[in-house]
């Protein structure tokens, strides 16, 4: 009797611990569910301000990008090279001039103004003031921004009725071979960007664009925004280096705001947004708080009916405790022999199959989260407090961790078939962790467009080099295996996760080198620097040559100004040598449609955009220029045609006699008439095909095989000899054309004439 009252003591002390372990539990998991749910709910509203912050980014790429063709369309306008070349003031030239710029602000409402300065004359037309001299212009310094050939910088206008008028202007600047003579220059004035509502329109976001000192370049944020960036020194503080976190927080007025910041391609500017944290998080605890009452009244109901049913509970327990003591569980058998024991030995058999089954599974399912979150951090769009979490938790280390990124490029992708792209990049990945395995510590992951990224650690002074080993025997390898060269790019060294972003960056941008020094190269920044010259002196010489070869419609000309602009630009950078190629290519349009003239089927620069952006190396580019000569030619000899159809029918003609009787030389073909008559082949053919309904390859063997049929038939020369005569030097061919023609070998045919 007393084991049984002290039992029942046990059990009731046992549910007043579980009530009160309740009560805990529930309020533990309300603060961590809350926790978790605020976190959750500011990584939410982080990553929309990024992706936000990445639309307006997107939307501010795309207007450098149409202010790049606007003065690719100004550049080739021929006034505004009239201009250009003019050594004295002409009041006509600057009144085309005038118009011209105001047909361009017309068409492009976010222009604001246009300025263009002649260096040869000292002089400046504009949109604005009209011409005037250097000294007379008020807003001269513009030009002297900078010595690039590009440079963008926000500014309020210098004099004029708009002074103060806040602008982006995109200088484009041409200097003399002293690289500081501005010969001329050309600066586009765009609206301010919160004028153009581009700093988040429609985003309902407050949104800043820092220049690299931390000077606002424009706003349409208010306060409190205003005030926590009006201070120069806090905002640097705040704002820091381009290395600096993505998204921190900052108090202010006694409440904590969220700053992100987003830094833009090509630029030094950042765009940044600042949020309130309560507003972002306080309806969470409203809610939370809703649980928790609920919770602890859901709790306090089941600890009254666990009180009223304990003593039907108690019984079934006391019962199932003294089985156990009796060990009856494990003594119990059943009719086929195996206890209960067994049974649960098989379920934990079954359960750890179970386990290595998911464990197997989450493995696979780790890796891919990583390369996910690695192709993130290299792409450079992620949030800070998201990578760093999951770094922690995928092993990716955010110490200061001396890394570099080695991008390996597939040289020729584009010509890839699409169904083979996805072996190619496997199959390099796969070689990278082959080579890199046991020897080099190295992540590699697959990025978009045939390219692999290779994470190598750079900790040892011996890991440069063992790097540089290491992608050579990748590269031998992978040819070996794909036929395919690589292309690799050694970025600069990072410490960080954030820094992996700039040296892909770096490694991109030294990868794309192989424009001049051709694929299956090595870059890294020591080499480009020593080999390669950043100062471009502009090919004046092979311009004029290319333009003599269009207006004297010389194609081996052509070809041969070509390779010597390879030499010329053998030891470019690639940043220079791409302009160069993209303003001879304005240049060459620009002469084609001088001569053809724009009204009659003329050629339009932004019709090749998408061709040039595939382009790769020089052999690409000169491939590109041959075919767009080949266009031109074919469009002088189709409008030469219209006007001499009576002259192509008497030339076809001399065409037909002169086969006739040089039809027994070895050389005669398309290329060889078409030359003597001073047309490309494809046009000659072209025109043979209309005028006598028949194929000029054709026509030369129906020839031949006449003459060696009446040769087989009058005389009794050697096969071989006729075969000579007709001017087949290889015997078998001759056997072939003259069977495919007769349906006979020529010894047959003449046994068949004989008798």
């Amino acid at each position: 009797m007393g084991n049984r009252s002290s039992r029942r003591i046990i059990f009731w002390k046992l549910i007043a611990f579980f009530v009160m372990l309740s009560f805990v539990t529930v309020i533990l998991l309300t603060i961590i569910f809350r926790n978790i749910y605020m976190d959750a709910t500011y990584q939410e509203v982080t990553r929309e301000t990024r992706n936000s912050l990445n639309r307006i980014s997107m939307d501010i790429g795309k207007l450098n990008e149409e202010v790049d063709y606007i003065y690719i369309s100004v550049i080739s306008n021929p006034a505004v090279e009239n201009f250009l070349n003019r050594k004295t003031w002409d009041p006509y030239e600057e009144y085309k001039m005038r118009s011209e710029f105001s047909r361009f602000k017309y068409i492009h409402s976010k222009i604001h103004s246009m300025y263009i300065y002649s260096g040869k004359i000292n002089y400046f037309v504009s949109t604005q003031t009209g011409g005037m001299d250097y000294a007379g212009f008020p807003d001269r310094e513009i030009i002297h921004a900078g010595l690039k050939r590009k440079l963008v910088v926000s500014r309020e206008i210098a004099g004029g009725t708009e002074a103060g008028r806040k602008v982006v202007s995109y200088v484009y600047t041409k200097f003399g071979a002293d690289g500081k003579t501005v010969e001329n220059s050309i600066v586009i004035n765009v609206l301010d960007f919160s004028e153009l509502n581009m700093l988040g329109s429609g985003e309902n976001l407050k949104v800043l664009l820092i220049d690299q000192d931390g000077g606002i370049v424009s706003t349409d944020a208010q306060e409190p925004v205003a005030s926590i960036t009006r201070d120069p020194s806090r905002r640097q503080t705040l704002l820091g280096s381009r290395q600096s976190p993505e998204s921190t927080k900052v108090r202010e007025g006694g409440r904590e705001y969220i700053v992100n910041r987003l830094a833009l391609e090509d630029s030094n500017w950042s765009l940044v947004t600042i949020q309130d944290h309560d507003e972002i998080t306080g309806f969470v605890r409203e809610q939370t708080n809703q649980i928790l009452y609920i919770g602890c009244g859901v709790l306090l109901l089941s600890a009254i009916l666990i009180a009223f049913m304990a003593r039907t509970i108690y019984s079934p327990i006391d019962r199932f405790i003294k089985r156990m003591t009796k060990s009856e569980l494990v003594r119990k058998k059943n009719a086929n022999g195996k206890n209960e024991l067994d049974y649960i030995m098989d379920g934990v058999v079954d359960m750890l199959d179970r386990m290595k089954e998911l464990s197997d599974h989450h493995e696979t399912s780790r890796k891919e989260l990583k390369t996910k979150l690695l192709q993130q951090i290299l792409s450079g769009s992620w949030n800070e407090s998201y990578v760093r979490a999951k770094a922690s938790e995928l092993g990716l280390q955010d110490d200061p961790v001396i890394r570099r990124v080695a991008l390996l490029r597939i040289d020729e992708y584009g010509k890839v078939k699409d169904e083979h792209k996805h072996l190619y990049e496997a199959t390099v990945d796969q070689i990278v962790k082959d080579t890199f395995h046991g020897r080099l510590e190295a992540e590699s992951v697959t990025m978009p467009g045939g390219n692999v990224a290779v994470i190598a650690s750079a900790e040892e002074p011996s890991d440069p080099v063992l790097l540089r080993s290491l992608l050579t025997e990748v590269q031998r390898t992978v040819f070996k295996a794909l036929g395919r060269s690589l292309t690799v790019g050694i970025g600069q060294r990072a410490e960080t996760l954030r820094e992996l972003a700039c040296s892909y960056e770096d490694a991109m941008n030294l990868s794309n080198q192989r424009l001049t020094a051709g694929y299956g190269r090595i870059f890294d920044e020591e080499g480009v620097n020593r080999e390669f010259v950043r100062q471009h002196p502009y090919p004046l010489e092979v311009e004029n040559a290319l333009i003599d070869c269009i207006k004297l419609n010389k194609e081996t000309e052509w070809t041969e100004t070509l390779e010597r602009l390879e030499d010329e630009l053998r030891h470019y950078t690639y940043n220079g040598a791409h302009l160069i190629l993209l303003q001879l290519a304005v240049v060459c349009i620009r002469t084609f449609n001088g001569i053809i003239g724009a009204s009659r089927g003329g050629f339009e620069m932004q019709d090749y955009y998408r061709e040039i952006d595939r382009l790769e190396v020089m052999r690409d580019w000169k491939e590109w220029f041959q075919a767009l000569f080949a266009r031109y030619r074919i469009r002088i000899e189709e409008m030469n045609a219209q006007r001499n159809s009576g002259k192509a029918t008497k030339m076809i003609q001399e065409a037909l006699e002169y086969i006739e009787v040089h039809y027994s030389d070895p050389n005669l073909n398309v290329d060889s008439i078409a030359e003597k008559f001073g047309y490309s082949a494809n046009y000659f053919a072209k025109l043979f095909k209309e005028t006598t309904g028949a194929y000029i390859n054709d026509h030369i063997r129906g020839i031949k095989i006449g003459r060696a049929k009446n040769l087989l038939k009058e005389t009794k020369l050697a096969v071989n000899e006729i075969a000579e005569l007709t001017g087949y030097l290889n015997k078998n061919y001759f056997f072939y054309a003259f069977k495919k023609d007769t349906g006979m070998t020529p010894l047959s045919y003449r046994e068949l004439n004989s008798v």
